[in-house]
């Protein structure tokens, strides 16, 4: 009950065991006849991390700030084929929850920001 969106970060590189941690925690997240649509990629370097924030605009000055960002992605190859199509998105929204919880119980700042393709 106690997270909250952090926008502004220090500059410190995060320990790689917390790296771990947050992505099991974003793997442990439900979904939708267990399709486990997502894959997460995990970004440091500060020139790939300023080209990811001309991505999502209105994102930039926050994601530009990051030591760190994680990118969750959906995999429509993993993605149901039937009526649960759409559960991807349910399935990568609760992986990118548990990553901000995971996050806060670890004592860093985090923020969800998001753009979905217009081809959804």
């Amino acid at each position: 009950m106690t997270r909250v969106s952090v926008r502004s970060y220090k500059a410190t590189a995060i320990e790689t065991e917390k790296i771990t941690t947050i992505l099991k925690a974003g793997m442990a997240a439900p979904s939708g006849l267990d399709k486990r649509p997502w894959h997460f990629i995990v970004v440091t370097d500060k020139k790939q991390i300023h080209a990811l924030s001309k991505a999502n605009p209105g994102s930039e000055a926050i994601i530009n700030n990051a030591p760190l960002i994680i990118v969750v992605c959906g995999d429509m190859n993993k993605a149901d084929k039937g009526s649960g199509h759409d559960n991807w998105i349910l399935d990568t929204s609760a992986a990118s929850e548990n990553i901000l919880l995971a996050a806060h119980a670890l004592g860093l700042g985090a923020v969800w920001t998001g753009s979905i393709p217009k081809s959804v």
